[in-house]
């Protein structure tokens, strides 16, 4: 609009008109001055968290006879958060996983997803193809674990060719490797991989296969130097295990026996021929 357009529309506006126009306006200028000072850009981005915001805050809250809030949620199922973030927060549309909901209660743990491919660690990891979910692989970032309220989010349906509009959602089989995720990222606990790479000195495995299955196990460690022999327990577990360890043929510093160890675990294939290649040639008996 023009400024010319605007006056005439101020001037056909009716004293009334014109109070409440002014007081408006005036309302609104606190935020006017703190966005004075930014990019265009940026206040453009600004305004569009705005109203993604209040688009949220105001919905209305839809709660059943029995005080539960509609529609159900159930853990393990996703749903699309609309996140207002700040900084390096999350921020926009993302889907997301429930894992702690309480159905009297406005706000609920969610585990934030993205369908771009990640290194996998003990708490970012793939959990294959969901339906109902973007195509390709879905990744689980329990590091960026956080509560949202119901009003920021929307179940996630999708038509089954068999049992016809579901609800999407995920396996019970992969709570314990959440849970492992927790445990580690949360709880405090370390995984074996760590345990693995920071306290056993230069000493790997005498035998490699345990160490996949035991990679991002929360576990108790002692690494006997004496008997070269690692003793571990899951840190939820009484059972303790043994694992034979060996020292390397020739002197090496720690940081190499690390590098060793990242690449065994790495998703690159060339990387992790070579780091089985160096183990070979170094923990292996010529």
């Amino acid at each position: 609009m023009e400024i010319s357009d605007f006056i005439k529309l101020v001037k056909n506006m009716s004293s009334e008109e014109v109070e409440g126009f002014l007081d408006k306006l005036s309302k609104y200028e606190s935020l006017d001055k703190t966005l004075s000072g930014v990019t265009p850009d940026k206040r453009e981005g600004i305004l569009k968290k705005i109203e993604l915001f209040s688009e949220s805050d105001a919905k209305d809250d839809q709660i059943d006879d029995h005080g539960k809030y509609m529609p159900e949620i159930k853990k393990l199922e996703f749903v699309h958060v609309n996140f207002t973030g700040v900084g390096s927060e999350w921020d926009g549309g993302h889907y997301g996983l429930v894992w702690q909901v309480n159905p009297k209660f406005d706000s609920f743990t969610v585990i934030p997803t993205t369908s771009k491919k990640r290194e996998e660690y003990a708490d970012v990891f793939s959990i294959g193809r969901v339906l109902g979910l973007p195509n390709g692989e879905t990744t689980l970032l329990v590091s960026d674990m956080t509560r949202v309220s119901r009003k920021r989010i929307s179940p996630v349906k999708f038509q089954h060719w068999k049992k016809g509009l579901v609800t999407s959602r995920i396996n019970d089989a992969f709570i314990p490797r959440i849970e492992d995720a927790i445990s580690i990222s949360y709880g405090g606990q370390t995984s074996f991989e760590m345990f693995l790479r920071e306290s056993t000195m230069v000493a790997m495995p005498a035998d490699l296969s345990p160490i996949y299955s035991w990679r991002f196990k929360p576990i108790f460690g002692r690494y006997e130097r004496s008997t070269n022999m690692l003793y571990y327990r899951l840190s939820n577990s009484d059972v303790w295990h043994m694992m034979q360890m060996v020292n390397p043929n020739s002197h090496i510093r720690k940081k190499e026996k690390i590098d060793i160890v990242k690449g065994l675990f790495s998703m690159n294939n060339a990387v992790r021929s070579a780091a089985e290649a160096e183990y070979k040639r170094l923990y292996t008996q010529q």
